[in-house]
């Protein structure tokens, strides 16, 4: 078997260069959405000087156009500066193309004192340690799935939802550097796609060309667990959407909007 490459990403001067880890599902050449969204949430959170103060509660990913394997770079620039929260844009170019753009809304972490919730959380799914991995029927040799894990813990793929999994990633998204809880999070929300499908696979496509993420409190762990219920519609439009989860319990949630089509 050929060896792998170290990370999704390697960085060069002007970017990064998307390795065969990044290669998505459709087709041949152009990157799975989760490692781009990763790069952007992770730019997003870290601007500014008081990056780390300030948590990336809402990630909206709009992918423009396929985004093609090769070196991309990222624009950062604020939309707006507030004293508890601010936004700010985004933007992943290819050949000084556009093609995809995020904006964030971040909240100053502020430590308060409050009772037990009115609302119960959601229990997190049985854990994953001993769960079979899911394996998916990937059409390309090296690509995403390979670059993370992902353990199978509720409900049938490729069937009526809900499905749950616990994943994590197997490389660094940016090779000598370690990942981000932000980023480990985006890297794998958009695996919900695949392990919670909106239609049979063998019958039809299901493209997502967003990504939304929420949180109401910083990630903790390696595991980012996700449950997630797909639904498509006789207008050809479909959705999924997943609440997310780390060893503490809920931590957000996650949404796509699908274009729905026959094989």
């Amino acid at each position: 078997m050929a060896t792998l490459p170290e990370a999704f990403y390697r960085p060069t001067q002007d970017g990064y260069e998307a390795t065969s880890l990044t290669q998505g599902p459709w087709a041949a050449g152009f990157q799975h959405g989760g490692p781009p969204a990763a790069l952007l949430a992770g730019a997003m959170a870290e601007h500014g000087d008081d990056a780390g103060k300030r948590l990336l509660v809402r990630t909206t990913l709009e992918l423009l156009r396929p985004v093609p394997i090769g070196v991309v770079s990222i624009d950062v620039e604020p939309i707006r500066r507030g004293r508890r929260v601010d936004w700010v844009r985004a933007t992943l170019r290819c050949e000084g193309e556009s093609v995809a753009v995020a904006t964030g809304m971040r909240i100053a972490l502020a430590p308060l004192l409050v009772p037990e919730p009115h609302c119960e959380p959601q229990r997190p799914p049985p854990p994953p340690e001993g769960a079979p991995m899911l394996r998916f029927p990937y059409p390309h040799p090296v690509g995403y799935f390979q670059g993370v894990e992902v353990r199978h813990v509720e409900g049938t793929w490729n069937a009526a939802g809900p499905v749950a999994v616990w994943a994590r990633p197997r490389v660094p998204l940016v090779a000598g550097r370690a990942i981000s809880p932000v980023e480990s999070v985006a890297l794998i929300a958009d695996v919900q796609n695949g392990v919670c499908t909106a239609l049979p696979v063998s019958e039809y496509i299901f493209v997502n060309a967003d990504l939304g993420v929420r949180l109401f409190r910083p990630f903790e762990g390696e595991w980012v667990g996700l449950r997630s219920r797909a639904r498509g519609h006789d207008c050809g439009i479909g959705m999924n959407q997943g609440s997310l989860f780390d060893a503490r319990g809920e931590v957000g949630s996650v949404e796509q909007s699908l274009a729905l089509a026959a094989r």
